[in-house]
C-alpha cells in the first residue's frame, strides 16, 4: 500500500501538536514548589542572615514562608519569589511598608525580578522532576529592606542554588 506523502502531513502535525499540548499541560500542572523546598529556602535564608548578625523570625503566610530580619535600624523581609510572577503584586504591596524591593538571583542583586531565564529553568526543572530527577533549583529571593540596610553587603550567592 502506497500513501501519498501529503496525506500523512496533517496527521503528523496533529500528533505533534497534541504532544506539545500534553507536555505543556503537564509542565504547567506540576506544583511550583513543595513545602520541603520552601522550608529549605527559608532555612538557608535564616542561616545566611544570622551569620551576618541579624535576628531572624520566620513567619508563615498564605503565599509561603517569610524571613523577617532585624539588625540595629535595619529591617528587612526575604521570601522566595516564584519566577512566573503570580505573587508579584502582593509582594510589592507588602514591601512598601518596609522599603524598596530588590531581587537576588544567582548571587546578583537587581531592582527588577528576573524573568526569562528563571522561568525557563522552572519549566525545565518540572520536566526533569516528572521523569524522576531531582535537579538543583536557583531561587529568586525577593528582599524588602529599609533604607538603613546595606543589602548589597550580604552574601546572596549563598542562596544561588538549592539542592533537592
Amino acid at each position: 500500500m502506497v500513501h501519498d506523502a501529503m496525506s500523512l502531513r496533517p496527521l503528523e502535525a496533529g500528533f505533534a501538536a497534541l504532544f506539545v499540548l500534553t507536555v505543556a499541560a503537564k509542565i504547567l500542572a506540576a506544583p511550583a514548589q513543595d513545602a520541603a523546598d520552601q522550608q529549605l529556602f527559608a532555612a538557608k535564608v535564616g542561616t545566611m542572615l544570622r551569620q551576618n548578625g541579624y535576628a531572624v523570625r520566620m513567619t508563615a503566610r498564605p503565599a509561603g514562608l517569610v524571613a523577617e530580619a532585624a539588625r540595629g535600624s535595619c529591617r528587612m523581609t526575604v521570601r522566595d519569589y516564584v519566577p512566573d510572577g503570580t505573587l508579584a503584586a502582593a509582594i510589592a504591596d507588602q514591601a512598601r511598608a518596609i522599603g524598596p524591593l530588590r531581587f537576588a538571583y544567582r548571587g546578583a542583586l537587581s531592582t527588577q525580578a528576573p524573568k526569562v531565564r528563571p522561568l525557563l529553568a522552572l519549566y525545565w526543572r518540572r520536566v526533569l522532576q516528572r521523569i524522576g530527577m531531582t535537579p538543583l533549583r536557583q531561587p529568586i529571593a525577593a528582599i524588602a529592606a529599609a533604607p538603613a540596610c546595606d543589602v548589597a553587603a550580604l552574601p546572596w550567592e549563598q542562596l544561588a542554588s538549592l539542592p533537592r
